[in-house]
């Protein structure tokens, strides 16, 4: 016969052991849920020691899984291990009040990347599962010691909806925010993960956010190199294996003749000069390409007629090209062209079909690099040179080989937000094979340059040269003459 006290003891096991089953199951949920850590600061992997000695400080002593990992090309600096975002939201608060950037993201405990830890718990067994022994098994209690079953008045395991606190509402739920409420330190590490995803246009776009919006030094001066890095005009934005260049220059000067003679007078002209080109590489280390371009060279002052007026080319033309990079600065070429020239004897063809070859040398050194900006205004006295060397063949100007270089010497002087000012000494050496004697020129002087805008490539230099003809000047004519210049130079390529 079954008794009530019979049924009682045998839904007490029931229950005994659903809650076993509950208790296990909810241990391996919570082992698969997200971890949470508190994202201090992150810096670039050379100044890993500044993560270091940022995590000795005492402000971190009370603080369980205290890290930097090495998460190339940054060092970032963790707190917590967290199983819920609640917990992490209690461990904040006190670390806001030094770094106000600090926030609370998923995160993994990876400890091969750990390079300095305070107060980290042990790796856990990887082994470890949840299956007990036999003999240890102790969860399932006789019905003479079953005491889990709590009689109403001490049920304290399922709180009622009113006290209810560990999982915070979708209201007041706003320490995941989107990327318009990302504080700068945040937009600053997120646009580092995502650059490093390769998505350039989205980094670009929190390191503008994190540039805008800091009053920090730090985190400004991080972020504007990526600004720069990833600008729509500096990051390529055509597939590869196709590119495309754009040069543009204009150019007014002031050349005075020491001294003016019947023929040399002194004048002021503008001179201009663009080129595109769009091609495609031929082989996987982008040493060769083939390509056309469109060019358009010219000035103000040149005229046309039975005795035409020339100060400087004024060609327009269309052709195909193809080159060959030996290394990242020198490049040999060769180009064929159908070309309009402007400014001709009257009468005659102003069109003709051009080729030139050649090669052309571009370098620069020193500490004073493009990418450098600073959120406030200094003086950082960091020295440059650079130096560019052509060497082209011409059919259009009756076979001749032009010789062009100048080299430059110089320090930037002023560095503001991403603007930068540069003084410099400028030398220049101009020959050619025929000897003509206005291709063969030497020129020294001093030059001012302004980057308005880093992300922008384009620059505004002025400068004063001191020339002298040194091949084949006509008698009477005067051999040295003065140039004051102002000009921009635009270049960018995809």
């Amino acid at each position: 016969m079954v008794t009530s006290n019979t049924l009682s003891k045998s839904n007490k096991s029931i229950k005994m052991k659903n809650l076993l089953f509950f208790t296990i199951l909810l241990g391996t949920i919570t082992t698969l849920e997200a971890k949470y850590c508190i994202q201090v600061l992150s810096v670039d992997s050379k100044l890993s020691n500044v993560a270091i000695k940022e995590a000795q400080k005492d402000l971190y002593k009370n603080y369980n899984d205290v890290r930097v990992e090495e998460r190339s090309p940054y060092s970032v600096l963790r707190v917590g291990n967290y199983n819920r975002y609640k917990d992490a939201v209690k461990k904040i608060v006190h670390i806001r009040k030094i770094h106000n950037d600090a926030y609370i993201r998923e995160c993994k405990l990876d400890y091969d990347k750990i390079i300095y830890s305070l107060n980290l718990q042990p790796k856990r067994d990887e082994n470890l599962t949840a299956e007990p022994a036999d003999e240890n098994l102790t969860l399932e209690p006789s019905d003479e010691n079953l005491t889990l079953e709590p009689t109403d008045e001490n049920l304290t395991l399922e709180p009622t909806d009113e006290n209810l606190t560990l999982e915070p509402t979708d209201e007041n739920l706003t320490l995941e925010p989107t990327d318009e409420n990302l504080t700068p330190f945040e937009a600053l590490s997120k646009a580092f993960e995502v650059s490093n995803e390769g998505d350039q246009t989205k980094a670009y776009k929190l390191f503008s956010k994190a540039t805008h919006e800091t009053n920090t030094a730090s985190v400004y001066n991080n972020a504007c190199t990526g600004v720069i890095i990833n600008a729509p005009l500096r990051r390529k934005n055509i597939s590869d294996p196709y590119f495309a260049t754009f040069y543009g220059t204009a150019l007014w000067f002031k050349r005075a003749y020491k001294p003016e003679t019947l023929t040399q007078h002194n004048f002021n002209d503008t001179v201009y000069q663009f080129k595109i080109r769009a091609g495609r590489y031929m082989d996987q280390k982008k040493k060769t390409s083939i390509y056309l371009f469109a060019h358009l060279d010219g000035d103000t002052k040149s005229k046309a007629g039975v005795i035409p007026v020339i100060y400087s080319d004024n060609y327009t033309g269309v052709g195909i090209g193809a080159d060959y990079k030996f290394t990242q600065y020198t490049r040999l070429f060769v180009e064929y062209s159908f070309e309009d020239n402007r400014i001709q004897h009257s009468g005659d063809d102003s069109t003709q079909f051009d080729y030139r070859a050649g090669f052309t040398y571009y370098d620069r050194w020193g500490p004073a690099k493009p990418l450098n900006c600073s959120y406030n205004l200094t003086t950082p006295i960091r020295w440059f040179s650079d130096l560019y060397v052509s060497t082209v063949f011409y059919s259009r100007y009756n076979n001749n080989i032009i010789l062009q270089s100048s080299a430059r010497l110089g320090l930037e002087l002023l560095s503001y937000k991403m603007s930068s000012v540069f003084a410099y000494e400028y030398f220049g050496i101009t020959a050619d094979s025929k000897g003509d004697f206005y291709n063969n020129i030497i020129e020294t002087g001093p030059g001012i340059e302004i980057k308005p805008y880093q992300p922008f490539p384009f620059s505004i230099r002025t400068e004063y040269r001191l020339s002298k003809y040194f091949r084949n000047l006509p008698s009477n004519e005067s051999d040295r003459f003065d140039t004051l210049l102002i000009y921009g130079i635009f270049y960018f390529e995809q």
